[in-house]
């Protein structure tokens, strides 16, 4: 029992032996030691020993334990530091502190980032929440973190507006390619991991529609370098047929589309519907006209479009309408005075022709233009250009 009391002394850092002649230990404590004096302990010298020398050895074993266990406030002495010097256990302490420091303020993490690099575009903390979907003091206390992190302010707030420092314009110009390249390589990854190869097929139908398919496609294109758009122009008369025959992925047409074997997805364009007619027409001077007026004419639609897409267009019981093959022979016929047509906005500017008047159709009547698939024939790629569409059409 006294060489294990032995042992439990001098893991406590006291020496102690049993003189000859004495029945309990006497403690001799160390010299006093600067870090022991940092830690908080005070040395045991010959004052404390002569002060508790009336206690049994257990007594006083209890009293120097106590003296030393509040190293260890959150319990008993760990295993694994019993053998750790004072010092060392100091320079634990501080690299533990350190590196709490280093993660929460000096890593900047791929969040902060992106909330940095939107902040930047948006310059408006309510839309830059919005546009992450988190709160606004999210947004705040990113930022501050940055700050803290730089030892600069990145933005300059007032209660009118937000702008860049010249330390937060530095930190955009440098962030902005590599943040891009990282998104691009995390693309190519996902894309080759989820087999996102070939060519896009991508059909549309009008160069309103172009103005509109094509910057998407760019876009799809550069977000993952490697990826190919091929866009082809359909007609009217074969409005339907280029998906069936799977010669597209996907296709830009005219709403509605009710067919069981197509899926339509979201709309891309909408434009006001016009009535065009020949510059001699009594209604040529028209600063609007109405579907009870449309339907007196002879009204001219393609041949492949369905009943229902008609009925959704002129929805008047009694009407006289005509057939064509294709968009320009009706505009052809129309310029010719034998009728006329509903037609775009933006067919005066893409179709130009002299003769050929267009007026606003009364009951804020429109064209709209969707996305439309086979469900059963849609590759990956085209579930990714689906994906990537719905952030920038906001659909």
């Amino acid at each position: 029992m006294a060489a294990l009391g032995d042992r439990r002394w001098r893991a406590r850092g006291i020496d102690c032996r049993r003189a000859a002649g004495e029945p309990s230990p006497t403690c001799r404590s160390p010299a006093a030691d600067p870090v022991d004096e940092a830690l908080g302990d005070r040395p045991v010298g010959g004052e404390l020993r002569g002060r508790y020398a009336h206690l049994p050895a257990r007594g006083r074993r209890s009293v120097h334990r106590a003296r030393v266990r509040h190293r260890f406030p959150f319990g008993r002495r760990p295993a694994d530091t019993s053998s750790r010097s004072p010092r060392r256990l100091i320079n634990d302490k501080i690299w533990n502190n350190c590196s709490a420091t280093l993660k929460n303020e000096g890593a900047m993490e791929r969040q902060d980032i992106e909330v940095f690099l939107a902040l930047a575009e948006e310059l408006h903390f309510a839309r830059t929440a919005e546009r992450l979907h988190v709160s606004a003091a999210t947004i705040s206390q990113t930022i501050a973190k940055l700050e803290r992190r730089f030892g600069a302010p990145l933005f300059r707030r007032t209660t009118r507006r937000v702008e860049l420092t010249s330390l937060g314009r530095q930190l955009l110009d440098d962030l902005r390619p590599a943040h891009a390249q990282v998104q691009a390589a995390i693309e190519r990854a996902t894309a080759a991991g989820h087999g996102i190869t070939g060519t896009l097929e991508l059909g549309y139908m009008s160069a309103a529609v172009a103005q509109v398919v094509l910057p998407l496609a760019d876009a799809f294109r550069d977000r993952v370098p490697g990826r190919r758009v091929a866009i082809r122009e359909t007609t009217l008369a074969d409005l339907f047929g280029p998906l069936r025959r799977a010669e597209v992925d996907l296709s830009v047409l005219p709403l509605p589309v009710e067919e069981p074997d197509l899926a339509v997805g979201p709309t891309l364009l909408s434009e006001p519907a016009m009535l065009a007619v020949p510059a001699d027409h009594p209604l040529a001077h028209r600063t609007r006209v109405d579907h009870d007026e449309i339907a007196r004419e002879r009204v001219f639609f393609a041949d492949a479009l369905p009943r229902y897409w008609i009925d959704h267009h002129l929805p008047v019981p009694d009407r006289l309408t005509a057939s064509l093959p294709g968009f320009q022979e009706i505009l052809a016929y129309v310029t010719a005075g034998h009728g006329v047509a509903l037609v775009g906005a933006q067919t005066s500017n893409l179709y130009p022709r002299p003769g050929l008047v267009c007026i606003p159709v009364g009951g804020d009547a429109t064209f709209d233009y969707a996305l439309v698939w086979r469900p059963d024939r849609l590759r990956t790629i085209a579930e990714a250009f689906l994906r990537h569409l719905t952030p920038q059409t906001g659909r």
